[in-house]
């Protein structure tokens, strides 16, 4: 009998898409900035008109692992008065929806919104400054981002939606403008948002609380008129209140010292770019404290306030007033002479003998006109901040703290190889699966990224899949890597050096003995890392490239174990294209933000290596010989070399079947003397009398050669050639009679 097998299918979480129209705020506003789902930015740039984004970070919410992310088209509307009907609306609904005018609105186009089956809490970064009272003073309307009070305040009072309701004659337009203007002028911007929690009457107390402001409606004009509370006048300018024309006191006090505060803690947000935080400042009046033998500390809100420098000299107001022994009056009086031009926040002087008050500058808090059969004006007032002597404060310094999680940010530093065949082994195995597919001119990319900042954990790998189903090439995502360690010489290394000296080290603890690292093209295998001195031993030229001259400065890549790939086969010719977008705590950088880096594959994977342990008379790479050139070697075999990282020096392994060695000699002009193929051997001479014949006319040995010896097999030239300049050829009797007594 035999068994029946049944393929069974699991359900292991779900992906979750969804169309949704958000309406933020009445509109339009200036700009869209941002957008935030919980504390994950989905979007940020700015956009000023209807505008469809396109949001693909798939990993926002730690990818399929996790809660997936966000990916989609979002439209972007306005609420312009000529804003037409959305079309992803209209495709659900049909035509008998409205436009949405006057509301800014996000309308997602079925976005894939995660793999958590509860939507996440969306927010929006919204900037609106002109466009509160358009075309009314434009050129004041922002204060470095922030909007203008008076603007905001002007808004409120007209606005016929959301505002109060009153034609734009009802609002004094000077004094509003001269506020206007002195707020820009002492950069006191705001950004608040108001979404009815509090009635707009509230709102606008508020805003007049932060920038100390009297608002009223002028009874004589029964316009409304914004005044600002500055010390901007001349005491022997002001109206007098004094037995002339005050009927009666009703109450005169003033503070003790116990009620009295000598510290103040101001909170304000900081704008940031992913969203505010909450900073706070604390000032202390300094003599207080001292008379006190205490900190009396009061916390005040200041949310709409969003630069430091402000929020200082805010908090140095209200010190001053919650730290001096102001007075306050109540006091009935004529309506005649000074009395009549008072209005609330009018500062005057009031002088009451019989307290023995004289000169005391102060201002209206409330003024009650009566009533016509009365008479009389019934007056509440406080002494003038502005008038007494100025309270004695430090600041503090704020704490210092730094976000430690930086958005993502480019890879400074990013490279592409095609991977050699010893990790290809090491990825792949040896088995036939992998190298079935694999032609003899194939080659794999590896990537190589340094991480731009200390918290970036990984990149996310891009390449460009040239043609698909469609014909537009695309940039497909293969996953996401480690970074590479990196590092720079601090020295100039030449071929037989071991040692090298680092600086610039990123990762490098992260580095194992035993394994390769790029120094320029030249793979070295380290044999000691030292990660604080930067001091490492090193084995030249190994695997399928040979020792160089190397430059201080040069970059050095540890590349064993880190590379980065999208395991595409592609033939010799072909270009690699490639876009690596880092990941930090707040996101992965957006791939149109990423540098495009391109390769040419070369077939490296098929080449044989070049040949090991070269000596040149006997020496490695030696800048002067004496006598004949004689060359040595050692045969490599790529097949063999994959249990370990074979150094320079070792003896013959292989070679790999077919292999044979070239070896071409050149002169002290550059000219090519001599080339020898089919090489079997690991060694050859060159006679001084082969040389002088190969010299032609030069009649003589060269003071100079150059020699280059690499591998051939099957028609493939090896990966790099030992190529090596001797300087200086010397040797008794060499030139003997040829430059005597020149």
């Amino acid at each position: 009998m035999g068994s029946k097998s049944e393929c069974v299918t699991y359900i292991v979480g779900y992906k979750y898409s969804l169309g949704i129209q958000m309406v933020a705020c009445h509109g339009p506003v200036d700009a869209v900035l941002g957008m935030r789902t919980d504390d994950y930015i989905v979007w940020s740039g700015t956009v000023s008109s209807n505008t469809r984004v396109h949001v693909d970070k798939p990993e926002l919410y730690g990818g399929k692992d996790k809660e997936g992310g966000v990916a989609g088209d979002i439209d972007i509307e306005f609420g312009n008065s000529d804003q037409g009907q959305n079309s992803y609306l209209t495709s659900l609904f049909g035509t008998a929806i409205p436009a949405f005018r006057g509301v800014l609105q996000f309308v997602l186009r079925r976005c894939y919104l995660g793999d958590s089956h509860y939507l996440k809490p969306w927010s929006f970064r919204v900037r609106n400054c002109a466009r509160l009272a358009p075309g009314w003073n434009p050129g004041n309307a922002s204060i470095s981002g922030d909007a203008n009070p008076a603007h905001m305040i002007r808004a409120c009072i007209v606005n016929t939606v959301w505002g109060m309701g009153y034609l734009e004659s009802d609002v004094d337009d000077a004094s509003f403008s001269a506020a206007a203007q002195k707020l820009y002028a002492e950069g006191f911007g705001l950004s608040m948002t108001w979404d009815r929690a509090i009635s707009i009457e509230d709102f606008i107390d508020e805003i007049k609380r932060h920038i100390d402001a009297v608002l009223f409606v002028e009874r004589t004009t029964g316009k409304w008129e914004l005044h600002m509370l500055r010390d901007d006048y001349e005491v022997e300018n002001l109206p007098v209140l004094d037995p002339s024309n005050i009927v009666s006191v009703e109450s005169y006090k003033r503070l003790t010292q116990a009620e009295m505060i000598n510290a103040v803690v101001l909170k304000y947000q900081v704008h940031t770019g992913t969203g505010d935080r909450e900073e706070s400042i604390t000032v202390h009046n300094t003599a207080m404290i001292q008379r006190l033998g205490q900190t009396i500390h009061k916390a005040i809100n200041f949310h709409g306030i969003s630069r430091a420098a402000l929020a200082a000299k805010v908090a140095g107001r209200e010190l001053k007033s919650a730290s001096s022994d102001l007075s306050s009056a109540t006091f009935v009086a004529l309506p005649v002479g000074d009395v009549v031009g008072l209005r609330e926040g009018s500062p005057f002087v009031f002088s009451w003998p019989k307290y023995g008050i004289v000169q005391e500058v102060m201002r209206v808090v409330t003024i009650d006109w009566g009533t016509l059969s009365s008479g009389k004006v019934r007056i509440t007032a406080m002494q003038d901040i502005y008038a007494t002597p100025e309270a004695s404060y430090v600041e503090v310094p704020q704490s210092g703290w730094i976000d430690p999680v930086n958005l993502p940010a480019p890879s400074p530093y990013r490279r592409l190889v095609e991977i050699p065949y010893y990790s290809l082994v090491r990825l792949y195995g040896e088995s036939t699966t992998f190298w079935d597919g694999f032609e003899e001119t194939s080659g794999i990319v590896g990537t190589l990224c340094v991480k731009p900042t200390d918290d970036a954990f990984s990149y996310r790998l891009w390449t460009l899949q040239p043609y698909g189903r469609s014909l537009v090439p695309t940039y497909m995502d293969r996953g996401t890597f480690a970074f590479a360690p990196s590092a720079l010489l601090v020295d100039p290394i030449g071929k037989t050096d071991g040692e090298i000296r680092l600086e610039n080290m990123i990762d490098v603890d992260l580095v194992a003995e035993d394994a390769y690292a790029y120094i320029g093209d030249e793979l070295v295998k380290m044999l000691t890392v030292n990660p604080v001195s930067g001091v490492c031993a090193v084995a030249r030229g190994v695997l399928d490239t040979v020792p160089a001259d190397h430059a201080a400065g040069t970059r050095i890549w540890f590349a064993d174990g880190r590379h980065g790939t999208d395991a595409r086969v592609l033939e010799s010719g072909d270009t690699a294209t490639a876009r690596a977008c880092p990941i930090t705590g707040k996101g992965e950088l957006e791939i149109s933000a990423a540098p495009t880096d391109t390769m040419t594959y070369g077939a490296r994977a098929i080449r044989p290596y070049p040949p090991g342990n070269v000596r040149v008379n006997a020496e490695p790479y030696p800048i002067a010989i004496a006598g004949a050139l004689s060359l040595t070697w050692a045969h490599r075999d790529r097949i063999q070399q994959t249990a370990y990282i074979v150094e320079q020096d070792e003896g013959n392994i292989g070679p790999e079947a077919g292999t044979a060695y070239r070896l071409r000699i050149y002169g002290e002009g550059g000219a090519l003397l001599r080339t020898f193929t089919g090489i079997a051997g690991t060694s050859l001479a060159y006679p001084i009398a082969q040389e002088i014949t190969d010299s032609g006319a030069l009649g003589r040995p060269n003071e100079s050669l150059r020699f280059v010896l690499d591998a051939q097999r099957d028609g493939w030239d090896s990966w790099q050639a030992h190529d090596h300049t001797i300087a200086e050829c010397l040797g008794y009797g060499m030139f003997y009679g040829d430059h005597y007594g020149e």
